[in-house]
């Protein structure tokens, strides 16, 4: 190990806030450009489903208009609505080339072709109800308006009514999926976020276990320094502050055997130094033994 033990301690707490700095950036910019989306998504929808609803209230309207002018006996009645229905019926096609225009799916534009067909009939039935009552056949003008008409309003409102009903299943379908990618990033985040727990409890078990082994090979080394045993081996591998302290025990143990090596020459010549002194004392005695004698044998 070539890092120290103190940037080791920090690389946890600074990889970790990197991550959550970075999740933070990107579940901000994540969630910004899909709420966005999902405003432009339902602004657009409920547009559309208010041309619709509009497109289905006027087109009700309109058809109120139109019986009531064919039933009326009154000019005076037929003159006052005639205006209102050309002006409904020019707003109701406005509104419909919106809606055409913004209808992409298949099935709006199913849904729009059928809506379509039904108006197609519908204003046949009202033009030729309206030319029979003004060539002055009223009579005939009511029996097409209940044959003709009033089914041909009911077909254009049923369709128009299913419309509406398929532009509000796609409100509440752009706002499901609007829930689901919240929830998607949410799910998201709580599992970037165990996964960073995880990646943190290893990184502090691998980290333990790199200053507790070594330190543990001190204890013993300097354990067995303690007992005399000066032929120990001290790992010399790390580059920490672990290193450093390995360091010391080795010269601590070389110290020592300088030392112990120093003794043990003072005490081989110190043996030496009793070995002449006990053999000088010897030769002493025996000379001094041979003296008295000779002194005696004088």
């Amino acid at each position: 190990m070539s890092l120290k033990i103190s940037t080791r301690l920090w690389m946890p707490t600074l990889v970790m806030g990197g991550l959550l700095a970075l999740l933070a950036v990107t579940v901000s910019l994540a969630t910004q450009s899909d709420n966005a989306q999902s405003s432009e998504r339902l602004r657009a929808q409920e547009a559309k489903l208010q041309d619709a609803a509009q497109w289905q209230g006027l087109t009700a309207a309109n058809a109120a208009r139109v019986v009531a002018s064919v039933l009326s006996k009154e000019p005076e009645v037929e003159a006052a609505l005639k205006p209102e229905i050309d002006a409904t019926s020019s707003r109701i096609s406005e509104i419909q080339k919106r809606v055409e225009a913004a209808a992409h799916a298949d099935d709006e534009k199913a849904a729009l072709a059928r809506v379509a067909s039904a108006r197609k009939q519908y204003l046949d039935a009202r033009v030729a109800a309206i030319q029979t009552k003004a060539g002055g056949d009223v009579n005939a003008a009511r029996s097409l308006l209940a044959a003709q008409v009033q089914p041909a309003v009911l077909s254009y409102l049923a369709s128009q009514q299913a419309y509406v009903a398929l532009q509000q299943a796609h409100s509440d379908s752009t706002r499901a999926e609007a829930g689901d990618r919240r929830l998607s990033v949410a799910s998201g985040l709580i599992g970037v976020m165990v996964l960073a727990l995880l990646g943190l409890a290893a990184s502090t078990f691998f980290l333990v276990r790199s200053i507790c082994r070594p330190l543990g090979q001190l204890v013993d080394i300097a354990r067995r320094i303690g007992e005399g045993d000066l032929d120990v081996q001290v790992p010399q591998h790390r580059g920490d502050e672990l290193g450093a302290v390995m360091g010391s025990l080795m010269g601590m143990r070389d110290a020592l055997r300088g030392i112990v090596g120093q003794v043990r020459q003072s005490a081989e010549s110190i043996q030496v130094a009793s070995a002449e002194v006990a053999s000088g004392n010897l030769d002493l005695s025996q000379r001094t033994e041979q003296a008295a004698s000779h002194l005696q044998q004088t």
